[in-house]
C-alpha cells in the first residue's frame, strides 16, 4: 500500500506544479520550502477500506489535504488575491477528477489569515481544501 500511496501522492503533486498556482508543491515539510508560497500535499487519513469483486480488490476511501500558505510582509491584499485564484483553480481542477488513478472529489475548503507571532508585520494567508479519494487496489 505505501507504494499505491507515493504513486499518488506523486501524482498529486505533478497535477498542482503543471498549475502553476503557487512557488512550491511540497509532500511534507522535510522538503524544501522555496519562495513566498507553497502548497502542502496531505493524503492523511484511511477512512474506509472494503473488499469488492469476491475479495479479489479492495476499494480505499482517504481524506486528503491541500493546505497553501503565502508568506506576506505588510499588506495582505496581493497575496489574498493570489491565494483565492490559486482557491479557484484547485476547485476546478478537483472538482470531481481522476488523479493517478483515484476518483478525487472536492468535499470542503477553508480561508484564513493569521498574524505571524513573533513579527507582527508578517501575515500568513492561507486555504486548506478537503478531498475525498477513492482507489481500488489489489
Amino acid at each position: 500500500m505505501a507504494d499505491i500511496m507515493n504513486s499518488l501522492e506523486i501524482a498529486f503533486k505533478e497535477r498542482l506544479e503543471a498549475l502553476g498556482i503557487s512557488d512550491t508543491v511540497v509532500l511534507d515539510f522535510n522538503e524544501k520550502i522555496e519562495g513566498e508560497s507553497v502548497i502542502i500535499i496531505s493524503l492523511k487519513e484511511l477512512k474506509k477500506l472494503e473488499p469488492i469483486l469476491e475479495g479479489k480488490l479492495y476499494r480505499a476511501m482517504l481524506e486528503g489535504h491541500l493546505t497553501g500558505v503565502w508568506k506576506v510582509d505588510g499588506s495582505v491584499t496581493d497575496a489574498v488575491k493570489k491565494r483565492n485564484d490559486a482557491l479557484e483553480a484547485i476547485m476546478r481542477e478537483f472538482l470531481y477528477t481522476k488523479v493517478g488513478g483515484a476518483r478525487v472529489r472536492l468535499l470542503k475548503w477553508e480561508k484564513d489569515i493569521r498574524q505571524d507571532i513573533v513579527d507582527e508585520r508578517r501575515y500568513y494567508v492561507l486555504f486548506d481544501v478537503t478531498l475525498e479519494i477513492e482507489l481500488n487496489m489489489r
